[in-house]
């Protein structure tokens, strides 16, 4: 489930999850990961991408690495 696109995330995660299936979010990258922090313990995964959606032959943007590097603690921090 994109983060963007969905209006009650927490909800719509516990719907997907509800018939024991994975749910996971996916964040643009410009999003920052902080936003997550309440659902967290909903998501079974998390997906940064790398590059803005729609547009073909882009490169890695740099900075998602360390999105990547924080959600990792934040997610180390909930445990």
């Amino acid at each position: 489930m994109h983060y963007e696109a969905c209006r009650h995330l927490d909800g719509t995660l516990g719907l997907i999850r509800r018939p024991a299936r994975w749910a996971g979010v996916v964040l643009n990258p410009a999003t920052p990961v902080e936003v997550l922090e309440d659902v967290l313990e909903v998501a079974d995964y998390v997906l940064l991408m790398s590059v803005n959606p729609g547009f073909g032959g882009q490169k890695l943007i740099p900075y998602v690495l360390d999105k990547a590097r924080k959600l990792d603690r934040m997610r180390r921090e909930k445990k």
